[in-house]
């Protein structure tokens, strides 16, 4: 996900915007210091997520890349397209995750913020739902 430059988003403040970039954006090699998501952030985003439970895919080629940094920001990257996870990897999985473990759902965000490709959804990391390998 790429953020565009653009104006205030009503509900959305620049603190809640700058960690979205940060927890989305791919950096390479370059260091990333990353940060939990706040509770003020989680208000803002509480009204871009689904009303019903989704089903969700993710690549898990590289447990512990992904676990160390989720235990810090609180949150895992899922993807509502099965072929768009596969571009992460070749193990993918399948999980359904109702709306409380959601943080926000990219897609449901202003669609002037930022160029939509991954169909990206931020999940709250802890126990729940039923995994599939797929």
């Amino acid at each position: 996900m790429k953020f565009k430059i653009f104006e205030s988003v009503g509900g959305i403040s620049e603190d809640t915007k700058n960690w979205l970039d940060m927890i989305s954006m791919p950096r390479g090699g370059e260091f990333i210091r990353f940060t939990r998501y706040t509770a003020d952030m989680e208000r803002e985003l509480a009204g871009y997520k689904p009303s019903h439970p989704i089903t969700l895919y993710r690549a898990v080629d590289e447990p512990q890349i992904n676990s160390n940094v989720s235990k810090i920001t609180g949150v895992e990257s899922w993807s509502k397209n099965r072929e768009q996870a596969k571009n992460f990897g070749s193990n993918v999985i399948r999980k359904m995750f109702n709306p409380e473990d959601i943080l926000v759902d990219t897609t449901l965000l202003p669609s002037d913020m930022f160029e939509q490709g991954e169909e990206e959804v931020l999940v709250k990391v802890r126990n729940g739902g039923k995994k599939d390998e797929i």
